[in-house]
């Protein structure tokens, strides 16, 4: 006769990540952390690949059209068990998934046991949830977190250009995270005139343009591309800050961020200010 324990065997070694956001929300910014996602794996020379799950709008897939597999994930079980079946031997799976959809994707993890399939498989997901105030997006990140729980590891995502945080920061759910040292990525602003020029841009090419693409191209302004590389070098503080939410292990990184030492500011009054003397 046996015995459970004698069924159990040890977890495999976290391998690989699978980042992605369940949330029923959309224009929040998923796929402007997407690309600046893609942008520091590309500099800190950390192999990845990505998924675009979303058939409605298939950013990825259009700004990456070499590199990133498409699959109608929500269209029906069988097609989200092929992507899951497909997810690629790399360290680093980027998933985008369509909003709206989390009723959807969680009743298809649970049918197919996603969670036992991807701790089989060394595969350890971390779970983006933006802190909007919004009653829809906050109700979805919750069910996300009850179903996933601490099978899942969680970054969470501030857009102020997008959405208020000020409400999310009070609930129960916020402590939650805190009492996990869940860190908060911020994602940074691009102004409206800089989104047009890079949409321009895509338009006179006929193609649609990844954000380093966008950033390098001779055609755009000098001013859009000093604030695309402000953008950038957020992006790459931020992820090379939080690797270990990005990355199954950290010495993955082969090239890391420059930092210049930071200066102290010191507040001076406008009476004690040396320049205004007389």
């Amino acid at each position: 006769m046996t015995t459970k324990a004698e069924h159990k065997t040890d977890k495999p070694p976290i391998t690989r990540r699978f980042i992605a956001c369940t949330q029923s929300t959309g224009r929040v910014g998923k796929s402007t952390f997407a690309e600046g996602l893609i942008s520091w794996l590309r500099f800190a020379s950390v192999t990845f690949a990505a998924i675009d799950g979303d058939n409605q709008h298939q950013t990825l897939a259009r700004r990456y059209p070499n590199d990133v597999d498409a699959f109608d994930a929500t269209k029906s079980i069988d097609d989200f068990a092929k992507m899951i079946q497909a997810l690629p031997p790399t360290p680093v799976i980027i998933v985008d998934l369509p909003a709206q959809a989390t009723g959807f994707l969680l009743d298809a993890s649970e049918r197919l046991q996603l969670l036992d399939f991807l701790e089989h498989v060394g595969i350890r997901p971390t779970l983006l949830v933006f802190t909007a105030d919004d009653p829809t997006a906050r109700e979805s990140a919750a069910n996300t977190v009850r179903f996933f729980g601490d099978r899942a590891d969680y970054l969470l995502l501030e857009n102020p250009a997008r959405f208020t945080s000020a409400g999310f920061k009070k609930t129960p759910f916020a402590n939650w995270f805190s009492e996990r040292n869940t860190p908060t990525l911020k994602i940074p602003a691009i102004t409206q005139g800089t989104i047009d020029a890079w949409h321009s841009l895509e338009r006179k090419e006929g193609k649609y343009l990844s954000f380093d693409d966008a950033r390098k191209h001779p055609g755009i302004h000098e001013l859009s591309r000093m604030e695309l590389d402000y953008v950038r070098n957020r992006f790459l503080v931020q992820c090379e800050d939080y690797a270990d939410r990005i990355l199954p292990d950290t010495s993955l990184i082969k090239t890391k961020v420059f930092r210049m030492k930071d200066v102290e500011k010191v507040a001076v009054s406008y009476l004690d200010d040396p320049f205004f003397k007389v």
